[in-house]
């Protein structure tokens, strides 16, 4: 539902969001903040287990969140970058046909 009204409010004013509202709304950004979060609730029972306290758990959790995302997030964009620099083919400009 996020996505649809922040895709909503790019339609409408495109600037408004800037270029960080185009890369949030993004799917892979979306599967690494679930990918993250499950890193997160894995990290946390696997302290609970250990007899960790909460405090310990809360903590682990939200630093695996964090290494877990900025991992993916930097992935993504390397993966991207390249084709951020490719000229697009399709549809021929008219002074090349």
């Amino acid at each position: 539902m996020l996505k649809a009204r922040l895709n909503f409010l790019l339609a409408r004013n495109p600037g408004r969001l800037g270029p960080w509202g185009y890369f949030l709304v993004n799917t892979p950004t979306v599967i690494a903040t679930v990918n993250a979060a499950l890193a997160a609730a894995v990290v946390a029972l696997a302290a609970r287990k250990a007899d960790a306290p909460a405090t310990i758990a809360v903590v682990t959790a939200a630093a695996a969140f964090l290494l877990v995302w900025a991992a993916l997030v930097s992935w993504e964009r390397r993966t991207l970058d390249p084709v951020a620099r490719t000229t697009p083919t399709f549809p021929t400009p008219p002074d090349h046909s």
